[in-house]
């Protein structure tokens, strides 16, 4: 998904992150800029190392202020080994880039609370703020980094306030508006905190593109005019388009199989298959014409519905058949 997102222009990424999903466009900006240059397996893969190798300095600091050297050491050395991280440090370019945004937020506002300034406290709520545009789980990370800070600080109350009230309104400018029309798009398309059930950014319930779109096959829906009547079919797919031929008559829940057009897994070089599910959906805001003309269809239909309808015939019905009079 990243890569077909990113390879759009940038008002369309921000169109379809922030409009659609109510994601983090930053890290889609930063895969268009690398798919570009240099492109290719560097491109794709290369920011997700960098972001690691940049929160290690950032995650370095903030031990050594908060703990000492001898602590700063072995911290670096744990963060640099541990499985998350080193998993990460390929592929999880969101996730590594939200790590590096946060450690080094954190260690801005520390510097404001070990310092003072009011000048220093903008500069980390500015970055700590701007983290939702990397991530929508980002807030609950900045309020926490952002609270610490002012925890550390060692001044009174009042001292406090009245210096680090400009970080904490710019704070608030950046991530609440961008917070809050994620919180919406994420209650609207994917049922959160709703109560109902939720549906993924293909349209699909959560527990469908669980099974199936995150996987190395790929599973899109056909039509049905086509399904009924046969003809050529060109379906998306993740390098562009494909042609397929649907032979008539074809049932829905049929599997058509496109081999070598699905998604290549994260750690192994064979493209996977797209399977194209045919789903017959029902007609929905019919005119009156189009009403007449499926009335009509259904009375030639009943004339002879075993010839016209795979369904029409149970079970048992197919058992008697089987075994005679």
């Amino acid at each position: 998904m990243t890569r077909t997102i990113a390879r759009r222009g940038y008002r369309e990424i921000w169109s379809i992150v922030f409009g659609d999903r109510g994601g983090g466009p930053l890290h889609f900006f930063l895969e268009h800029l690398t798919l570009q240059w240099p492109g290719g397996f560097v491109g794709l893969r290369g920011p997700s190392l960098v972001f690691v190798l940049a929160t290690i300095p950032a995650a370095a600091l903030l031990a050594r202020e908060l703990a000492g050297r001898a602590a700063a050491i072995g911290s670096t050395i744990l963060l640099a080994a541990s499985p998350l991280v080193t998993s990460f440090a390929t592929f999880g370019r969101p996730h590594v880039m939200l790590m590096a945004w946060i450690a080094w937020g954190l260690w801005f506002g520390i510097v404001a609370a070990r310092d003072g300034g009011p000048w220093r406290w903008v500069l980390a709520g500015a970055v700590l703020g701007s983290s939702v545009l990397v991530h929508p789980i980002a807030p609950m990370y900045a309020l926490a980094a952002l609270a610490c800070s002012l925890v550390y600080a060692e001044r009174s109350v009042r001292a406090l306030v009245r210096e680090a009230w400009p970080g904490v309104v710019v704070f608030g400018l950046v991530l609440v508006p961008y917070y809050v029309h994620s919180v919406v798009v994420l209650r609207d398309r994917y049922a959160v905190g709703s109560g109902r059930r939720g549906r993924t950014y293909s349209g699909n319930s959560v527990l469908h593109d669980a099974l199936t779109g995150m996987g190395t096959n790929t599973h899109v829906v056909s039509l049905f005019t086509i399904a009924a009547l046969g003809g050529e079919l060109e379906i998306p797919t993740l390098d562009g388009h494909a042609k397929i031929m649907i032979p008539p008559e074809t049932q829905s829940g049929q599997v058509f199989r496109l081999r070598n057009k699905g998604i290549r897994p994260v750690r192994g070089s064979v493209q996977g298959d797209l399977y194209c599910h045919v789903v017959v959906e029902t007609p929905v805001r019919l005119t009156a014409r189009q009403k007449e003309l499926l009335r009509e269809l259904e009375a030639i239909t009943q004339q002879d519905p075993e010839a016209h309808s795979p369904r029409a015939k149970s079970f048992f019905d197919k058992v008697r058949a089987f075994f005679g009079p």
